[in-house]
């Protein structure tokens, strides 16, 4: 049997340090020494972590065995089994944050049996398909909850969304104010209708909607992020430098911000702070084919550094092949490898 095409996966998590907290491993061993019928995998999951992902994406059941604290007496075993629809819609959460969303639209779907009137879940379903590329099947999906509840602000939202994403700017600024007529403070719809304006170059009134937000909630970092980059846009690089700083100070991993700021500081020509910023957002995520592609700019038309910026250039397609400007790139890294000598 595969290693990973196991049909049913006997997680065991938990530190052998601790004491009784290690139960769930030391069974895991235990198991894994003995021989299992086909299609099981006893697995020690230590204290957990994203390693195990790839393990619990292949399985189709996941039987967890953990130590609790739930005043029992010690030794005695308990089956745990989610009886509630919110159970199975919380879990179905945990795992699409996870990207795991064929195990998510599962729990969103038993919340649903389990309760049939159930918008938060029939709506969660509908983003996870909008998440795994199928955007048509997920409208379709946000249209019937709204044909049974009209007033679901999250579905107009989402599909807003959708449509923006495929491109449908007009059904889309529609939602977001339908969306809007459904709770006027609702920062969610506000911020989604900036975004929407920024991508039509209506940066004036993008504005409006990321002023509007800050005003219901002034420390929602993604809007300074987003109010800087609409700044950035206009030219106005000192305002988008205090924005993209307080979404920072707010958010200090934010590398989406920290990208903007580096192009913040790279339009007033502070070149070298806009190099410390880039590398300073790599540290964090290496594979930002953004920015790369952003030093690699920097090195070849600023600072000259011809074999930095054929490194930056080759790191965006290895990233992302298919880069928005990724012919151009092609072309310019056989130009490059023609004046850069060889190491």
């Amino acid at each position: 049997m595969s290693e990973n095409n196991s049909q049913v996966l006997i997680l065991g998590i938990g530190n052998i340090l601790m004491g009784d907290e290690g139960i769930g491993s030391r069974v895991a061993q235990f198991l894994s020494a003995q021989e299992l019928p086909e299609g099981v995998k006893a697995l020690d999951g230590g204290t957990g972590g994203f390693y195990l992902l790839e393990e619990m994406q292949t399985a189709a059941k996941i039987i967890l065995i953990d130590a609790t604290c739930d005043g029992q007496k010690t030794g005695t075993v308990t089956e745990i089994k989610p009886r509630y629809a919110d159970a199975y819609n919380n879990l179905g959460l945990a795992y699409k944050e996870l990207g795991l969303y064929v195990h998510a639209t599962w729990h969103f779907r038993r919340a649903i049996e389990l309760r049939t009137h159930n918008p938060g879940a029939r709506n969660n379903v509908a983003v996870t398909f909008g998440q795994r590329g199928r955007h048509d099947m997920a409208i379709k999906r946000l249209k019937r909850i709204l044909e049974r509840k009209p007033d679901y602000l999250q579905a107009h939202n989402n599909l807003g969304i959708l449509y923006q994403q495929k491109g449908q700017l007009e059904l889309a600024e529609e939602h977001f104010r339908k969306a809007l007529l459904l709770d006027p403070n609702d920062t969610e719809a506000h911020n989604n209708l900036g975004i929407l304006y920024r991508s039509k170059g209506l940066y004036d009134k993008a504005i409006e909607e990321f002023k509007q937000v800050l005003v219901l909630n002034p420390e929602f970092a993604e809007v300074h992020c987003n109010l800087g980059a609409v700044y950035n846009n206009k030219g106005w690089y000192d305002h988008a430098i205090n924005e993209f700083k307080e979404a920072l100070r707010l958010k200090p991993h934010f590398t989406d911000a920290m990208n903007n700021l580096g192009n913040a500081y790279r339009g007033i020509g502070w070149y070298d702070q806009a190099i410390d910023t880039f590398k300073k957002t790599l540290s964090i995520n290496p594979n930002l084919a953004i920015t790369h592609f952003n030093l690699a700019i920097i090195y070849l038309y600023q600072k000259k550094d011809l074999k930095k910026a054929l490194h930056h250039f080759e790191r965006v397609l290895e990233i992302q092949p298919d880069f928005s400007q990724a012919e151009a790139i092609k072309n310019k890294i056989e130009e490059l490898k023609m004046e850069v000598p060889l190491a």
